[in-house]
């Protein structure tokens, strides 16, 4: 993101654009502009950094008409939980992702955002060909993927994001053996996804909140010396 050395500035951009997800900083003033959009944004959407700079406009028109006025709403009240929003790339096919913006404020007044930093990952299957809901349902959990709910045994759990994408990772395939490396590489769509103890410590927290009791874990098994899997 932008800094106030363009030495590091320059550094920081090669990182980010070597990172899956987009990552962008909009200002809202003078005139709303982009002030930077990573290389991602390509591969999601088929257009270039530069054509967001021409036209900013395209931050919001490649937004599906139907999820424009959340991710509006999201700007303006500086929300921060992450959304499930629609894109429409360049060749007219549908991208799904995964929304997190983190509202910038100045210095005096913190009720006005004066722009967003965001990052936008893009999210798999969230809907059949038809545009039906899609809805997980196993062993007395089920997980509504566009409107993000989780219950359990028919009682709303919340989870976090990350706590979410993993519980979709092991109901897409119940009985699979998924090893802590693959299901941290699905949560994080990067190969750099840090050490074992960060997926037990997910699946731990996601036990507490899914098992009757989390110290004998019956949904979400643990594979000696494969991983974990979501038992059938």
């Amino acid at each position: 993101m932008p800094t106030d050395d363009p030495r590091k500035d320059s550094a920081l951009r090669r990182l980010v654009d070597r990172v899956p997800d987009v990552v962008f900083r909009f200002s809202l003033t003078p005139e709303p502009h982009f002030e930077y959009i990573s290389n991602a944004t390509t591969r999601l959407l088929g257009y270039t950094p530069e054509e967001f700079y021409a036209e900013p406009e395209l931050g919001l028109s490649t937004v599906h008409p139907d999820d424009r006025a959340r991710l509006t709403e999201m700007v303006q009240t500086g929300v921060t939980e992450p959304a499930l929003i629609r894109y429409l790339r360049k060749d007219g096919s549908l991208a799904w992702a995964e929304v997190k913006l983190n509202p910038l404020y100045r210095d005096d007044d913190e009720t006005e955002p004066i722009g967003v930093d965001g990052v936008v990952r893009e999210v798999t299957g969230p809907v059949r060909p038809g545009g039906e809901s899609v809805t997980h349902a196993f062993g007395g959990i089920e997980l509504h993927l566009v409107e993000r709910r989780v219950t359990v045994d028919g009682k709303p759990v919340h989870l976090t994001p990350a706590e979410f994408r993993l519980l979709t990772v092991l109901m897409e395939k119940p009985g699979q053996v998924f090893s802590r490396d693959e299901l941290m590489q699905r949560l994080w769509r990067s190969s750099h996804t840090g050490d074992g103890h960060t997926c037990e410590a997910h699946i731990s927290n996601l036990r507490k909140k899914i098992e009757p009791d989390p110290r004998h874990p019956t949904r979400i098994v643990t594979v000696r010396g494969g991983g974990y899997q979501l038992s059938v």
